[in-house]
């Protein structure tokens, strides 16, 4: 008998190579005239520190794919957290309103969704309440076999920690998801698959990535973080517009001497570390520009990075296309 059941688990994992599993996020259409509404919420980083932005005056229904974009730091990331601590400590909500009757998946940069010390088996119930012998054979489709089914979440990687918990939000069925950088351990299938499983999700999505390819692709509104308050754009490309002007207005003086003076005084010790990050990350933006096809490539922002990007790299001490 156990050489008959190990026979049978071999071909259950033979199966999953043949039949490799494919991302899907499977939701329903709430019938409501709002699904999320920020009213007038201040959103902090952690509860004692004070506010990174108000959000007010905000909206979401059911078919929205909204893009949250902004800098780093601004307070994106707080923002679906906070609403999710809120959410599952069912503390006081005040400045925002959620329907009640709506299903929210959250997927958390941090991957904490998923408890460290449980079997990759148990991990799921929480996030997909189903049948053991339903979540095992999820979990073959997904890529882990029957044998690794005892394994706990904490040995995992990344990348399969982010699958596993993929696994549990596409075994549900939500009204609405919020996303927060899920793109991060994901290759370019992925993220291709990503992309087509939000824009065909029937509920409402809040998203928070860095990949502009993701979002032109699913979203089909976009709210950006400046100054503190969040604001509709029209369109993505206005978004990145507006976003970029902001970044780099203080770095645009008058004269290349003046902007010289003005980076050297400041690149020093962290500074000079928050400066190659933002040339890693301009140049990530300018790469993934060129790599689109040309008639959706955007030509004045692709020589506002170049010009920001000569100028760091003076400082720097780098050298750029």
């Amino acid at each position: 008998m156990e050489k008959r059941i190990a026979r049978l688990q071999e071909e259950q994992s033979q199966v999953a190579a043949l039949a490799p599993w494919r991302l899907e996020l499977r939701g329903v259409s709430l019938p409501a005239d709002t699904l999320l509404r920020l009213e007038a919420l201040d959103v902090s980083p952690a509860p004692a520190l004070p506010p990174l932005l108000r959000a007010e005056g905000l909206w979401l229904r059911a078919g929205d794919k909204v893009a949250l974009l902004g800098a780093n730091g601004t307070g994106k990331s707080s923002l679906l957290r906070q609403c999710w601590r809120e959410l599952a400590t069912q503390s006081p909500q005040t400045g925002w309103y959620c329907h009640p009757g709506a299903s929210i998946a959250y997927y958390d940069q941090s991957l904490q969704q998923l408890a460290d010390d449980a079997p990759l088996i148990d991990a799921l119930y929480p996030l997909a309440p189903l049948p053991e012998p339903t979540r095992r054979q999820a979990l073959i489709r997904a890529g882990f076999p029957y044998a690794r089914h005892g394994q706990q979440v904490h040995t995992l990687s990344g990348g399969e920690r982010a699958r596993l918990l993929f696994l549990a939000l596409s075994l549900g069925s939500h009204h609405m998801l919020w996303l927060d950088e899920p793109t991060n351990h994901m290759d370019l299938a992925g993220k291709e698959e990503l992309a087509e499983a939000i824009a065909a999700f029937p509920g409402g999505v809040l998203l928070v990535s860095h990949d502009r390819e993701l979002i032109e692709r699913s979203c089909n509104r976009f709210w950006l973080i400046r100054d503190g308050r969040i604001q509709e754009a029209h369109s993505a490309e206005r978004a990145y517009a507006e976003l970029l002007d902001a970044e780099v207005s203080p770095l645009q003086p008058t004269s290349d001497t003046q902007t010289a003076v003005h980076l050297r005084s400041t690149c020093q010790g962290e500074d000079e570390e928050m400066l190659l990050a933002r040339w890693y990350e301009l140049d990530a933006l300018l790469t993934a520009d060129l790599a689109r096809k040309p008639r959706h490539q955007t030509p004045r922002l692709q020589q506002q990075w170049r010009d920001e990007l000569r100028q760091l790299s003076g400082l720097l001490g780098l050298s750029h296309r």
